[in-house]
């Protein structure tokens, strides 16, 4: 059965959501538009804000493994960040992170929508117990829409966009999932509160840990930006 019509918070809740994302694409997008300097100052400073973050995260891990989790964070933070340079130094990639912050962010922005409206059968109660099926696919359909919207611009058919964008959404998904399940095993619901309706850097973040380095690795493959395919 659907849910009731979503309460007051529901709304609040998801103002902040539109204007913390909107307030952070420029802010990411500026220096990602100027490259060099620019680029590197803004991936400095998100790496010492996700660094302090993730060591937070993992502080309560017992002391045998906290050099593992010290260890996974240099990856989970170093892999999406050298892959976010070398898509836009390397590959010209302005374009094709401005497709990917799109499509993340309406996919995020859109399983929340549907995922509150509609309700039904949680996806990973154990790992997530906000997230719903019906959420995720919401998300992804919106994906594949904003994604083939794309095609108003760019030469791509828009069939290739729209698989593109549903793949991109589910990559965002998986990616949510993956620090949804750290946060869980350590107890902390959010990783900090420095945007509003996200909580931290980490928790903003969280949908492109997986998808940066995949896209970075498909366009190594195609040996070109597949936003052009």
């Amino acid at each position: 059965m659907p849910n009731p019509v979503p309460n007051r918070k529901f709304w609040l809740n998801l103002r902040l959501r539109i204007v913390g994302g909107l307030l952070f694409l420029p802010l990411a997008l500026w220096p990602i538009f100027m490259g060099g300097n620019w680029l590197l100052a803004m991936l400095a400073i998100a790496g010492i804000l996700m660094a302090y973050e993730w060591l937070r995260l993992v502080g309560q891990a017992r002391n045998g493994r906290i050099w593992l989790w010290r260890a996974l964070g240099v990856v989970y933070i170093a892999l999406p960040l050298f892959s976010l340079y070398q898509l836009r130094m390397v590959h010209d990639g302005l374009d094709l992170l401005l497709w990917i912050f799109v499509v993340i962010f309406t996919t995020d922005t859109m399983a929340y929508v549907f995922g509150n409206m509609i309700g039904g059968p949680k996806l990973a109660p154990s790992i997530s117990p906000g997230k719903t099926i019906s959420g995720t696919i919401g998300g992804v359909i919106a994906a594949a829409i904003a994604s083939g919207l794309f095609a108003l611009w760019y030469s791509t058919p828009w069939s290739i966009l729209a698989e593109m964008g549903l793949l991109l959404g589910v990559l965002g998904q998986c990616s949510d999932l993956c620090e949804s399940a750290i946060k869980r095993h350590f107890g902390v619901k959010d990783s900090g509160r420095l945007i509003p309706g996200h909580g931290g850097i980490l928790d903003r973040t969280d949908s492109l840990v997986l998808t940066l380095p995949l896209v970075y690795l498909a366009c190594l493959l195609a040996g070109e930006n597949i936003l052009f395919w």
